[in-house]
């Protein structure tokens, strides 16, 4: 086989093994029987690889025979296995759309006999609801990560065998591959966010590089923050100050932006648990902790930082050793996904340090 037919030969097999694997669960890739040893050992490591690294459509878990160097990495997946000189992995959301498109190269057509099905247009509000159907699937994806990624954190703070030193160190490689991982998701619902945006028509709020850049910002200040509370470090101080300044500066964090002009301007009213937009009208329950954020951001038209919100909200089981930010963040979700039902997807300004109205809506509650 040719190098592309090697590529086209093992995500047809792929496809046809997530059809029977179990949602949430990794997809186990047989070398010998599964893929009829077409491959030597060193290619189907340079084909994964390549389709990990460079597409970017699927994360590979485990890899036959592997050695594993530290358990913190595996404590990320809720997934137990051993080795079964299988390779595990999992479909990140874009395999969909590169395994459609490779279904209608004419190469592919022609290797594998494939007769693409006519084409059919999808309505606008089919494709919508569809659209919905993916949020709501990467949201799950989203969960699981999360919840796996605190398990994982609090089994390294409660090994007693650990020193000072291993125990950051190790919390610290944990929450480089669940941000990584959690983002590749993040920015996947922010896509289908978009789309429905514009299926709608309405303008988009979202800039993805200028997002990029504020998250990559927000990551440097919370860090340097973690190594100026570390004792005998006090050389860490001006870097501190300058990368506060730095941040606090920039154009890309949230901020009062320019007067919209007067054609661009929409409003909104919050009249005890009713909230109105544009005419449109939603329901929350009272007391419940959407309301109670919503009550908090119509107050601070600038918005809010997570982390200085001295009270919890109210009607939330919040864990002591759960970070706030991530209560917030999740709250602020759960109103823009209940927003977008209603066609909005621009109300909410947020990220996972802070959270404001968009200036574009002109408060007229009394």
């Amino acid at each position: 086989m040719s190098g592309k037919e090697q590529i086209y030969f093992l995500i047809d097999a792929i496809d046809d093994i997530r059809t029977i694997t179990p949602s949430g669960r990794p997809l186990i890739i047989d070398p010998t029987n599964k893929l009829n040893r077409n491959y030597t050992d060193i290619e189907l490591m340079q084909l994964f690889t390549k389709l990990e690294k460079d597409k970017q459509i699927l994360k590979v878990l485990k890899i036959p025979h592997r050695i594993k160097q530290t358990d913190i990495v595996e404590r990320l997946y809720p997934y137990g296995y051993a080795d079964d000189g299988c390779y595990h992995i999992e479909l990140l959301p874009v395999f969909d759309e590169y395994f459609h498109n490779m279904q209608n190269e004419p190469e592919y057509q022609e290797f594998t006999g494939y007769i693409p099905p006519a084409k059919q247009a999808q309505s606008n509000e089919s494709r919508i609801e569809t659209l919905y159907e993916k949020i709501a699937e990467v949201d799950e994806q989203i969960k699981i990560r999360r919840e796996a990624w605190a398990n994982a954190q609090d089994t390294i703070n409660k090994n007693p065998f650990y020193a000072e030193a291993t125990r950051v160190g190790n919390l610290a490689k944990l929450e480089q591959q669940a941000q990584t991982d959690i983002g590749n998701f993040i920015k996947q619902k922010e896509t289908y966010l978009d789309e429905i945006s514009l299926r709608q028509g309405i303008p988009l709020s979202r800039n993805s590089q200028t997002q990029q850049e504020t998250n990559t910002l927000a990551n440097q200040y919370d860090q340097l923050l973690k190594e100026v509370m570390e004792p005998n470090n006090p050389t860490l101080d001006r870097r501190y100050n300058q990368a506060l300044k730095e941040i606090k500066s920039s154009q890309h964090i949230i901020k009062p932006q320019t007067a919209p002009r007067a054609n661009d301007v929409n409003s909104f009213t919050l009249t005890e648990n009713v909230l109105s937009i544009n005419g449109k009208t939603i329901k929350f329950k009272k007391d419940a902790r959407t309301l109670v954020l919503l009550k908090s951001l119509v107050k601070k038209s600038k918005g809010i930082y997570f982390s200085e919100e001295a009270k919890k909200l109210e009607g939330a089981i919040v864990d002591d050793n759960k970070d706030p930010k991530d209560i917030y963040y999740e709250v602020c979700r759960g109103i823009e996904n209940r927003l977008a039902k209603m066609g909005i997807t621009n109300f909410l300004e947020y990220d996972y340090n802070q959270a404001k109205i968009n200036p574009r809506y002109k408060n007229l509650s009394k």
